[in-house]
């Protein structure tokens, strides 16, 4: 996926970051949760709490390896951003 360029992705980071921007500016990180509208992206919520590390448990605990990994797609996807 890392190689595809998703259609209107452009549309989505500019959204995103404005409405950050403008919504949650004191926020390092937030979900935001967006739909394919029919003349491009359409911003439905933001999520502050949206609870990473429930996601990376697994029977056995946390999947720290997987936290890791996570945290540096986050940053690069942010440092792309900016």
């Amino acid at each position: 996926m890392l190689s595809e360029q998703v259609a209107g992705s452009s549309g989505i980071r500019t959204l995103t970051a404005q409405a950050h921007d403008l919504l949650t500016p004191g926020l390092p990180l937030v979900g935001w949760d967006l739909v394919a509208g029919p003349d491009g992206p359409i911003l439905l919520e933001g999520n502050a709490d949206w609870a990473v590390l429930p996601h990376l448990l697994t029977h056995q605990g946390p999947d720290l390896e997987m936290s890791r990994r996570f945290a540096a797609v986050a940053a690069a996807s942010i440092a792309e951003a900016a």
